[in-house]
C-alpha cells in the first residue's frame, strides 16, 4: 500500500521512534544505525523540526553519515527558498 499523503503525526514520530529505538539498544553497529537513519527522509521534515530537534540529537550528529543527512536536509530548504 502506498500512501500519497502521510499523516502529520508520522512526520514527527518516525524520526523520534528511530532514535529512541537505537538509543534503547545495548549495542548497535554503525551499519545498523546507518540503515535505520537512512529510512528517515530528513529533507522532507519541516526545517524547524530539523533545526530544533534533529540537529541536537547526538546519535545523528556523532554518526559518520549523520552530518551528511543534515546537510542534505539544509540543502533541500535552500533549494526550495531560491
Amino acid at each position: 500500500m502506498c500512501l500519497s499523503v502521510v499523516p502529520a503525526f508520522l512526520i514527527y514520530y518516525v524520526p523520534q521512534a528511530v532514535v529512541r529505538w537505537l538509543n534503547g539498544q545495548e549495542e548497535t553497529t554503525h551499519d545498523e544505525q546507518r540503515t535505520l537513519l537512512c529510512l528517515v527522509r530528513y529533507p522532507l521534515l519541516p526545517h524547524g523540526y530539523v533545526m530544533g530537534r534533529v540537529q541536537h540529537e547526538p546519535l545523528v550528529t556523532n554518526h559518520p553519515m549523520g552530518i551528511g543527512l543534515l546537510l542534505e536536509s539544509y540543502q533541500q530548504v535552500r533549494d526550495i527558498s531560491s
